[in-house]
C-alpha cells in the first residue's frame, strides 16, 4: 500500500521524461553493481572508524581501481567571472 501512496500515473507524464528517468535508473543500478566491492569497502571502513575524510575515501577508491583525487574547496572558482558579479549594473 505504501508504494502506491507515492506512485505516479505514468500515463499523464511526458514520455521523454519517463524514458530519461528509466535510463537514469538503469545507469545508476549499473554503476552501483560495478562498484559494489568499493561501496562495501567504504561502508565497512566507515562503520569501523565512525567517519572518513576525503583523503581516506580517495585512498580506498584508488585501491579499488577508481581514480579519485582530493582538491581544495573552491578550486573551480573562476575569479574573473566572480569579479563581474560584483560590478554594478548599468
Amino acid at each position: 500500500m505504501l508504494e502506491m501512496a507515492y506512485g505516479m500515473d505514468r500515463s499523464t507524464t511526458d514520455i521523454d521524461i519517463e524514458k530519461l528517468m528509466e535510463r537514469l535508473v538503469a545507469d545508476t543500478r549499473q554503476l552501483l553493481t560495478e562498484h559494489r566491492v568499493l561501496l562495501v569497502a567504504l561502508a565497512t571502513k566507515l562503520s569501523d572508524a565512525g567517519e572518513l575524510d576525503a583523503h581516506q575515501v580517495a585512498e580506498i577508491a584508488v585501491a579499488h581501481g577508481v581514480s579519485a583525487t582530493v582538491r581544495p574547496e573552491g578550486y573551480l572558482l573562476v575569479h574573473p567571472y566572480a569579479a563581474t558579479l560584483d560590478r554594478p549594473r548599468p
